[in-house]
């Protein structure tokens, strides 16, 4: 009886300790995620030419920190060069580094919102900018 009620305790605490560990912030962000809206200056945009920013980009986040970017150019998909992400000062903000169209982007984002299925950040460009960036999982799982 001892024998099983330990099992079934240890079963337990290592479900919710599984369970605890995919809710953290760098299990929400891996996945592959698309750009829906994109506000620039508090105005909401569909054209930019920051290739990045528009509506309908890509960008597939790995859990080794890879990143990578992709967005149309005059009908064809573009790919982004060594890119990679970080979470930074406590999982509230997202670092990013990539080249994509011969433009290299590197900027540091306030995490607004990250759930299984939506992402939100925002930050300001070297122009002085303010970009934010809604984005929804392309995920199935």
């Amino acid at each position: 009886m001892f024998r099983k009620f330990t099992i079934i305790l240890l079963l337990g605490f290592a479900s919710l300790l599984a369970t605890s560990c995919y809710n953290e912030p760098e299990y929400r962000i891996v996945k592959p995620w698309q750009i829906t809206h994109t506000y620039l200056n508090g105005e909401e945009i569909t054209e930019t030419d920051y290739f990045a920013n528009r509506p309908g980009t890509f960008y597939y986040i790995y859990a080794d920190c890879v990143l990578n970017v992709m967005a149309s150019y005059n009908g064809l998909i573009r790919e982004s060069t060594s890119g990679y992400w970080i979470l930074r000062n406590r999982n509230k903000s997202i670092e990013m580094n990539f080249t994509l169209l011969g433009y290299h982007y590197s900027y540091l984002a306030n995490l607004q919102k990250l759930t299984k299925r939506e992402l939100i950040y925002d930050y300001t460009d070297p122009e002085g900018n303010h970009w934010e960036i809604h984005m929804n999982s392309r995920a199935s799982y």
